[in-house]
């Protein structure tokens, strides 16, 4: 199975102004016009964002992934400043060999965590791909 970041990897990164909560920014993420690709064939999603914020989350994808859905949603970090550790739990428990991750220290916390699983960074994989054109 593929798993995905979902900030960074399929929807862009964007930087959460000082001056708006959690909840306004989460409402500006859910109206983001599209998805950066609509993965093809089974992949799950594994987000470090906080189980609080599932119900933002699922409308976003419901509104932006519904060519093809992801077969399961991980949604239960309880704090993103540990989502590197959820990840590898989830990657490590449910099977998933390949990931894709937005984060160069997420990406390298992974790759020591996950003995099974490739690691692959998205941008840097991106830039590989167009400089082979």
């Amino acid at each position: 199975m593929i798993g995905f970041d979902l900030d960074g990897v399929l929807i862009s990164d964007l930087r959460f102004p000082d001056n708006m909560s959690i909840e306004e920014f989460l409402e500006m993420r859910k109206s983001e016009p599209m998805a950066n690709f609509v993965p093809r064939g089974d992949y799950v999603i594994v987000t470090g964002r906080n189980s609080t914020d599932v119900s933002y989350t699922m409308d976003w994808i419901k509104e932006n992934l519904a060519s093809n859905m992801p077969f399961r949603v991980f949604h239960d970090c309880p704090n993103y400043t540990l989502a590197a550790q959820y990840k590898a739990k989830i990657i490590n428990t449910k099977g998933i060999r390949v990931f894709i991750e937005s984060d160069k220290k997420q990406v390298e916390y992974l790759k020591e965590n996950c003995p099974y699983c490739r690691v692959v960074h998205f941008s840097d994989y991106i830039s590989q791909c167009l400089n082979s054109i």
